[in-house]
């Protein structure tokens, strides 16, 4: 099972990781972290899947002593009726900007890659280091 855990994070996205949900805090917006590190055959099932376009990708990394260092990770917000919304036209903060848009501008900020930008396979609740 892939981990939640910002601890299996790349120390550098660690430190982005927590900025990015601070900030998201501070607009109202309520951002949990569905997968930060996964395995290689939880990757190989994603691209099986098409889930995913690589069969290695952000998530699998490690670091030089073989433990989880994921230069990404995903997300996904609870809205206004506490319940999770996958929409990318859902404003549960009510500021006339769409969630998911709105958590990749901030990631963005931070220098971050949003999956909402990529031109095919768009992956709006994905974060990852640039070049990742």
């Amino acid at each position: 099972m892939a981990s939640r855990d910002p601890k299996d994070l790349n120390p550098e996205l660690r430190e982005i990781y927590y900025k990015v949900m601070d900030d998201c805090k501070v607009i109202g917006l309520d951002v949990h972290c569905c997968c930060t590190w996964r395995s290689v055959a939880e990757q190989m099932e994603m691209f099986n899947k098409g889930a995913s376009k690589r069969k290695l990708g952000a998530h699998n990394c490690k670091d030089e002593n073989g433990n989880p260092s994921s230069k990404a990770f995903d997300f996904y917000i609870i809205n206004k009726f506490g319940k999770v919304t996958w929409s990318t036209t859902d404003d549960t903060n009510n500021d006339g900007h769409p969630d998911y848009i709105q958590v990749g501008e901030i990631g963005k900020k931070y220098g971050l890659e949003y999956g909402g930008d990529w031109p095919s396979l768009k992956d709006y609740d994905h974060l990852q280091l640039k070049g990742a």
